[in-house]
């Protein structure tokens, strides 16, 4: 698409010149649903999105979030930033020392990409991304369910990363469903990833107690991009690909796979009755 082509399909009046390209690549699209690339992605930025518990990975998906124009981002990890996080995510060497949240905070205003960095005492999120390292509790994400908060929750696991279920309350397999679901590990390969870790569910793989997970830097790159991508595909009103799915990352070839999941009879979650938006 050459330049005024590009210009006419994403009305410049709408969108910030940084935002061009983002804005011409979903244009095609956006208008056999009525609308165009221009008006999708101005309507990011009145989006809130919370990321809690960043790390690599994390830091890679608040990167790729700002430069797709999302207006608000929440940022929850008290944790701090490593020699070894340095490149990664925008992280530089005076962020070593520093807690994950303050240190992307920096990252993103120095973007200078239009997004901002909330309190979380004015802003409700439209989505959360949960990453967790250690395991989360099903009690932890039930919160979410019950408020029909649409939430993404990524594993770092000491193989990888997961990255989903992403779950629309009411709709989708929510943590407990697919706990319920991977207790029975009869049917998995030797070779599959779940098998070896146990009757465990994504989001409560993680490492012992105490430490993190290595990751290499491919893993938190396709990872914390398809994080990112996910996010955003919902709140351009399409379907996550990891609503009722998760995307397996294994380090030895960082090739996403994706692994479906369904709706558990014994959990109850999709009793709540919410419907969540642009799905």
């Amino acid at each position: 698409m050459g330049a005024a082509s590009q210009t006419a399909a994403t009305d410049p009046g709408q969108v910030r010149s940084a935002l061009l390209d983002d804005a011409a690549a979903v244009d095609a699209r956006s208008r056999s649903q009525g609308t165009t690339g221009g008006a999708l992605v101005a309507a990011r930025a009145r989006r809130v999105v919370a990321v809690v518990g960043t790390g690599r990975l994390g830091a890679v998906a608040v990167d790729v979030l700002t430069a797709s124009g999302i207006g608000t981002l929440l940022l929850v990890d008290p944790r701090e930033v490593r020699p070894s996080d340095v490149g990664v995510g925008g992280l530089r060497e005076h962020h070593v020392g520093r807690r994950w949240d303050d240190a992307l905070r920096d990252v993103v205003v120095l973007a200078r990409r239009g997004t901002q960095v909330g309190d979380g005492e004015h802003d409700s999120p439209d989505v959360v991304v949960l990453v967790v390292e250690e395991g989360v509790g099903v009690l932890r994400t039930a919160r979410l369910v019950a408020e029909g908060v649409p939430h993404l929750v990524v594993t770092v696991t000491a193989w990888g990363a997961v990255v989903g279920p992403f779950v629309l309350p009411g709709q989708t397999a929510c943590v407990r469903c697919v706990e319920l679901q991977v207790e029975s590990l009869g049917d998995l390969a030797e070779d599959d990833p779940l098998h070896a870790a146990g009757p465990k569910a994504p989001a409560a793989l993680g490492a012992a107690p105490g430490g993190r997970p290595p990751q290499s830097s491919a893993v938190a790159a396709t990872a914390g991009a398809l994080v990112a991508a996910e996010v955003v595909a919902y709140l351009d009103g399409r379907r996550p690909a990891t609503a009722g799915a998760s995307i397996d990352v294994e380090t030895l070839d960082a090739m996403p796979r994706l692994r479906g999941w369904s709706v558990h009879p014994r959990c109850g979650c999709t009793e709540t009755g919410v419907v969540a938006p642009g799905c």
